[in-house]
């Protein structure tokens, strides 16, 4: 099989990896000044050396079976339209992003059939431009009933998967957390643990929580609230050093995925007519702090 992947951060780099081992891979970069060095250099995953192709011109790419975005949401937009060159008349667009909603953008570029939306537990970290650590490499990776052919692909690669024909409750599943757990910890600028351990912060997280089950509940897909508050907790109390990518995206000055996670709340709950108002606030709480970040020169 012929696959692409949009991105080269640490999942993009992790999955072209690996998938590289027994399928045709290209990985669309981010810089021209790094795709040729990490493609001479290979890419060690865990101590295994593989050799994806990193490219940052999509035009050099055949157009693939499979076109995979590993890029942050808000730039799901900027990638496929960079990227249409490798959409033909027969690919897959397949998102594990993060979030939901990513597939009224990628609608845009291919019929709803020929696009898979997936969610995954697995995890990894870039050491260097060279080195990715291969966090939690048992996860499940679950795939909407058309990506059913990618399923033994993805499994030869160590990507243990399988189809739901009930994906967009799983989406919400992980929704629940991040919209709650994740983005307590940007407005907050914590660890994962510290949510547990303040009482104020642990409030908060209950109170996005009750809103995201509610418009959850509104949007066809109930949860039990005690049921996911004990998981996170759970989490909370195991990942205590932990952070998420929306506190260390604000931490380094870049924009966060909040539309795709607490935005996207925020939209369901209008569409529905649930009140959510501290969903609300910390979506704008979390824009204001990527614009003290675009704007800190100013602000000094």
């Amino acid at each position: 099989m012929r696959i692409a992947v949009i991105g080269d951060g640490a999942m993009g780099t992790l999955f072209g990896a690996l998938l590289s081992q027994n399928e045709e891979v290209s990985i669309i970069s981010l810089s021209q000044d790094t795709s040729a060095e990490r493609t001479r250099k290979g890419i060690a995953v865990d101590g295994k050396l593989l050799h994806p192709v990193f490219t940052a011109d999509p035009h050099s790419v055949m157009v693939p079976d499979l076109l995979l975005l590993f890029v942050k949401s808000s730039d799901t937009e900027s990638a496929l339209e960079n990227a249409s060159c490798l959409i033909g008349e027969h690919t897959l667009l397949m998102t594990l992003q993060n979030g939901a909603g990513h597939e009224a953008i990628m609608r845009r570029y291919a019929p709803m059939e020929r696009i898979v939306i997936g969610k995954t537990e697995q995890n990894a970290s870039l050491v260097d431009p060279f080195t990715v650590h291969h966090g939690n490499p048992g996860g499940a990776t679950v795939l909407s009933t058309n990506g059913s052919d990618l399923v033994p692909v993805l499994g030869k690669a160590g990507f243990p998967s399988s189809v739901s024909d009930d994906i967009n409750r799983i989406v919400w599943r992980k929704l629940l957390t991040n919209a709650s757990l994740s983005a307590a910890t940007g407005v907050l600028g914590s660890t994962i643990g510290f949510l547990g351990r303040s009482e104020h912060a642990s409030a908060l997280v209950e109170a996005l929580l009750r809103e995201a089950v509610d418009t959850a509940a509104a949007d066809g897909y109930s949860f039990d609230f005690d049921e996911v508050l004990a998981a996170i907790r759970k989490q909370c109390s195991e990942d205590t050093g932990s952070r998420t990518s929306i506190e260390r995206d604000l931490a380094n000055g870049r924009r966060t995925e909040a539309d795709f996670i607490t935005g996207y709340v925020v939209r369901k709950a209008a569409e529905h007519g649930v009140q959510a108002p501290v969903q609300n606030a910390v979506l704008s709480i979390l824009h204001a702090k990527e614009d003290i970040a675009a704007h800190a020169d100013k602000e000094r």
